[in-house]
């Protein structure tokens, strides 16, 4: 039953972007009082495993010029403090906490239009308004993931299953007897959920009707703490 419900939701998603456009979709996801973040479903653990603990990325490959004009603005806009120093520019980052509410907005304001990245930033948007309603979090932290590298880190474009993805946004970890660097994945904190804003320099050899290749854009990697794994789905009530 349980999974029932959940693929009920997908498909109703599914149907909902089908019949509207992206802008509409978003707001159905997140603005409708149809959508019940709070119903007293609950999910198997496999499921809350899968959708909504641990690290996700977005591969936030449309809207490229709004995505850059809305995250610069905003990094330009906010005072940042420096994480652990690991030595060099590209492992070097920075952060603020700031409300709950404020984080829902830049997530709402970062534009994605695939159906992967639109649910998962409608899914978690919900999830952060019913934890902020049950005063499970107050807050979010915000990384700008080597801030000192202007010119982007360079990652892969791949097909995946037909679709083009990031080939993993995330850095790993070094050993280096010098510097050891832990990896992008432990640039977190554990007590709210996490937002790392990514600046990609994107590698692709293509005949594709967009030139890919040497492209900068803005994605977003999210961490959801293990202590808040929660099941929760919008379905209509």
């Amino acid at each position: 039953m349980e999974y029932k419900e959940y693929v009920e939701h997908e498909e109703m998603l599914r149907k909902t972007l089908k019949d509207n456009t992206l802008t509409k979709f978003e707001q159905v996801l997140v603005l409708s009082d149809k959508m019940n973040p709070t119903r007293n479903n609950i999910l198997s653990t496999d499921l809350v495993r899968n959708k909504m603990r641990g690290w996700r990325q977005m591969n936030a490959l449309q809207h490229v010029d709004e995505n850059s004009k809305f995250v610069e603005g905003y990094l330009s806009s906010h005072a940042f403090k420096k994480f652990t120093n690991y030595g060099t520019p590209d492992r070097n980052h920075r952060y603020i906490k700031i409300s709950i509410n404020e984080g829902i907005e830049f997530l709402r304001d970062f534009k994605v239009a695939n159906m992967p990245d639109a649910l998962r930033k409608s899914s978690t948007i919900q999830y952060m308004r019913h934890l902020a309603d049950n005063h499970k979090a107050s807050h979010v932290y915000l990384f700008e993931m080597a801030f000192n590298v202007n010119e982007g880190r360079n990652r892969s474009l791949i097909c995946d299953k037909g679709r083009l993805k990031i080939n993993n946004i995330f850095s790993g970890r070094s050993t280096n007897i010098n510097v050891k660097y832990p990896g992008d994945k432990e640039i977190k904190f554990d007590d709210a959920l996490c937002i790392q804003v990514h600046r990609i320099r994107l590698k692709h050899e293509s005949h594709e009707p967009i030139e890919w290749d040497n492209k900068l854009i803005y994605t977003l990697g999210l961490y959801y703490p293990e202590n808040f794994a929660h099941a929760f789905v919008g379905i209509p009530s």
